[in-house]
């Protein structure tokens, strides 16, 4: 394990009992436009199964399952549906165990604790998932590499996640450090919309398609989940800050093996 991924490892040991106090268990920052707080986790993984292509029957890898919340939901809603999930975190694996069990799935979702780009599954998912977990990265090509390998022919690639708007050499002293503080508060290591096209072609990937998420997907929900009756609670003290300069925004990218 990499500097990078251990980082990534310690991050969401250390933040994920503040997840599920505060967000719940889909911990993404990206969730439906004025969806009621309660329905809004649901109604994006609505929309992350439509475009994605997500059916019944499939066999799946969510790469950075966070604590199965998504998983568990799209084995509810597509019941033949088989799911590899894999986290770095042990706290993340333990919690994701017990809501796999509860849910009743644990014959169809498969949790594993390891690094994502060391899976070694050849040819055996219909689509690979990254739901805002790609930046963790520090070897995007390498994890392009693996979804790559691991999908059937014609099988699809899905990623959801922050990505730059602007070149990165080309930022602004105020941009470059809201970006820096933004890795640093989340362990990310932010890519740009651009770079991934280019990333995704050289390992044999075709059909990409990119999109940004607004106005369908925004970052209310986040916000509001960092504050307790007006005050910042342990979520929100952790990644509070203002970065008005931050040249980001949420994008899906989707790619055909």
């Amino acid at each position: 394990m990499n500097a990078q991924h251990a980082t990534v490892a310690q991050y969401y040991d250390e933040a994920t009992p503040d997840y599920l106090q505060h967000v719940g268990d889909v911990l993404q920052g990206a969730m439906m436009t004025g969806a009621p707080f309660d329905s809004a986790p649901q109604r994006t993984l609505d929309f992350i199964a439509r475009e994605a292509g997500l059916a019944d029957g499939q066999h799946v890898l969510d790469a950075g399952c966070g604590v199965c919340g998504p998983a568990v939901y799209f084995a509810r809603l597509f019941p033949s549906m088989r799911i590899k999930a894999v986290t770095i975190s042990p706290v993340q694996f333990q919690a994701a165990l017990g809501r796999i069990w509860r849910a009743g799935v644990e014959l169809r979702i498969k949790a594993v604790l390891g690094d994502m780009h060391d899976l070694e599954d050849d040819g055996v998912f219909d689509r690979v998932l990254f739901l805002e977990s790609a930046g963790h990265s520090q070897d995007r090509p390498a994890l392009w590499s693996m979804a790559h390998r691991a999908l059937k022919p014609g099988g699809i690639l899905y990623i959801k996640d922050v990505m730059l708007t602007v070149d990165p050499c080309a930022t602004t002293q105020e941009q470059a450090d809201d970006l820096r503080t933004f890795n640093g508060l989340y362990a990310y290591n932010t890519y740009s919309q651009a770079t991934v096209v280019d990333e995704l072609k050289a390992c044999g990937f075709g059909d990409i398609a990119i999109k940004p998420l607004w106005p369908m997907l925004d970052s209310a929900r986040a916000e509001h989940c960092k504050r307790t009756d007006g005050e910042l609670n342990a979520f929100g003290k952790r990644h509070a800050h203002e970065l008005p300069n931050l040249p980001a925004a949420f994008f899906q990218v989707s790619a055909r093996k």
